[in-house]
């Protein structure tokens, strides 16, 4: 396999010239061909060049406007019935607004190229705004890397919509279904769930039972009491959200409701319904809630535990663990978020005092808990590839999933220093990005 440059010539017409290395090509009809880029088609003339290199095309320029490929690129080719297609055209949806992919989110998108040497083509980072389906177009910025230096940078152009979407961003629902039509769902993640959504997809699945906690969405202060006679502690947390921002955790004592709140603040101990109720609408407003059983997790300097297990699809298809980050809460804190970070072995093996074995065994029961869960998010009609579960080992061992990150950070490896984790990630995504394009990762390239 290997990558090919296009040229350009300044010929009249839709043309182009391949070379004599090819003996035949499939698809050709009276000497016209099929060539595609994204999703652009145009027909050309087709004509065999012996000045030409066997790693080179030659277009006209009318086939150049047609496709909207960017020259200075190299790219896989297909050859087949249907006629010639040049790829992979990856996106990266990044922005809501053209104005959000600035000069400096561009340089941290530098980070998705580490394998353009061996998929080539044509990778773009692009908005929601750039996005016009009526010319069947995007505004955006195209990665080149430089000749020699194998410098990375980006480059501002109008190109064709690409064959597979890595969204980073929720665009609007009919902008969604729209994108989703034009890639054939060959995007991920292809639809935002909230944590009550994600309840509903686990909680009735046998082989979850009993690794979920018991959740009720919040229509008023019964589920609260509802939950508490089933456990000591409970947790409201907002149905949509991140950084563990607006949780609170609930118990009751003494006729009392004890709410803890965010770090260091006296919690609130209310003792009628009445104004336990009025405590709560004030946390709550007008957002949507759950009310969460809480899990007693294996404590480190009586400070709570948890684990981020990134799971994500590469070049094969199928779900695998990337990384397992051990993330520790600061003092007082209700939540883990916010603390501090060390390796999963180093949590329990150094901290805990757990011997390899055990916790080799504990390793692989998340991740088999975890790519259960995988499988359940991925139905048919959506398409999902990268996911941080937030999950819980309690104080006797068992596995709790709590949630799924879509938007999850990949920078968390980095807050232990484990770089070669963080460019996995970046690098599963790419993979499976051109995997779901229908081309390669290379081996031996030119």
């Amino acid at each position: 396999m290997m990558l090919y440059k296009l040229l350009i010539c300044d010929e009249q017409g839709s043309k182009i010239y391949v070379s004599q290395e090819i003996e035949t090509v499939k698809g050709e009809v009276n000497g016209r061909i099929n060539l595609y880029a994204g999703n652009k088609r145009i027909s050309a003339d087709i004509i065999k060049d012996k000045n030409l290199n066997k790693d080179e095309f030659k277009i006209s320029r009318d086939v150049l406007k047609a496709l909207h490929l960017p020259l200075n690129i190299k790219y896989q080719v297909r050859i087949n019935k249907e006629g010639i297609r040049f790829g992979p055209v990856l996106g990266l949806l990044m922005a809501k607004y053209k104005g959000g992919l600035t000069k400096g989110k561009l340089e941290l998108l530098n980070q998705y190229g580490n394998l353009y040497p061996i998929t080539g083509g044509l990778i773009m980072a692009f908005s929601v705004e750039g996005m016009d389906f009526d010319k069947g177009v995007i505004e955006g910025y195209a990665l080149k890397m430089g000749v020699g230096n194998g410098k990375l940078t980006w480059h501002k152009g109008i190109f064709p919509f690409p064959e597979a979407v890595y969204e980073r961003v929720n665009p609007p629902e009919d902008i969604r279904l729209k994108l989703k039509e034009v890639t054939d769902n060959r995007m991920f993640n292809s639809y935002y769930f909230d944590k009550w959504q994600f309840y509903n997809m686990m909680s009735d699945a046998l082989e979850l039972k009993g690794h979920i906690p018991q959740t009720r969405y919040y229509s008023d202060f019964n589920d609260v009491d509802i939950m508490l006679q089933s456990f000591n502690s409970i947790y409201l947390k907002p149905a949509k959200g991140t950084l563990a921002r607006g949780i609170a955790s609930v118990s009751k004592l003494d006729g009392s409701y004890i709410f803890h709140l965010k770090q260091f603040i006296k919690p609130e101990a209310p003792k009628s319904k009445d104004k336990a109720e009025s405590f709560i609408n004030r946390i709550i407003k007008s957002k949507g809630y759950i009310v969460q059983q809480a899990v007693i997790p294996l404590k480190v300097r009586d400070r709570n535990t948890s684990f981020r297990v990134i799971m994500q699809k590469d070049e094969t298809k199928k779900w695998g663990c990337t990384c397992i980050i051990a993330l520790i809460s600061g003092a007082g804190n209700i939540c883990s978020n916010w603390g501090d970070e060390m390796a999963f072995e180093d949590l329990l093996i150094k901290n805990l005092k757990l011997g390899k074995e055990r916790v080799n065994k504990i390793r692989k029961e998340i991740i088999e808990l975890c790519t259960k869960a995988c499988k359940l998010i991925d139905r048919e009609d959506e398409n999902y590839g990268d996911i941080g579960f937030d999950v819980i080992v309690d104080d006797k061992y068992k596995i709790w999933i709590l949630e799924a990150n879509k938007k999850h950070y990949h920078t968390v490896p980095l807050w232990i220093g484990d770089k070669k984790s963080f460019q996995s990630i970046k690098s599963n995504v790419m993979k499976y990005l051109t995997a779901l394009s229908g081309f390669d990762i290379l081996t031996g390239t030119n």
